[in-house]
């Protein structure tokens, strides 16, 4: 298996993947290329399976409601319950308010008026109480 190959090369870890939120609505509709929630959870339980570390990425700030947020935490969560495995959780605003002034968001996701990555201090906090079995809530620059 390519795991045990790379384990075997050296690698010790691996990262979260950048992953948008773990609903479908905002997973495949940003990146419809990307593994879904079952997939990346099948390879992050064989990857702890075999003693490699992982970190839990979440990229939010353009379509993701709340409640996608949420559910993503609690997923995470689930599997750092199973696996024990995670290192760091590390939510991301993606949002082009990090760049420049925001745009409403599209497609039914936050809505007008609402800039998402205000909620950083939120989601970061949220994490920290959702992710009680992750060590680190890191955070992005």
């Amino acid at each position: 298996m390519l795991i045990a190959r790379l384990k075997d090369s050296g690698l010790d870890s691996i990262p979260g993947g950048g992953r948008r939120s773990w609903t479908t609505r905002c997973g495949s509709g940003i990146s419809p290329k990307k593994i879904g929630w079952e997939q990346w959870a099948a390879v992050m339980r064989e990857a702890h399976r075999q003693g490699l570390r992982s970190t839990a990425t979440m990229m939010f700030g353009s379509v993701e409601t709340p409640e996608a947020i949420i559910a993503h935490l609690l997923r995470v969560r689930a599997l750092q319950e199973e696996t024990g495995a995670s290192r760091r959780s590390s939510p991301g605003c993606s949002s082009r308010e990090h760049r420049a002034v925001a745009r409403p968001a599209v497609r039914g996701g936050v809505g007008p008026g609402i800039r998402p990555c205000r909620w950083v201090p939120a989601v970061l906090a949220l994490s920290r109480v959702l992710l009680p079995n992750v060590p680190t809530v890191q955070v992005s620059w």
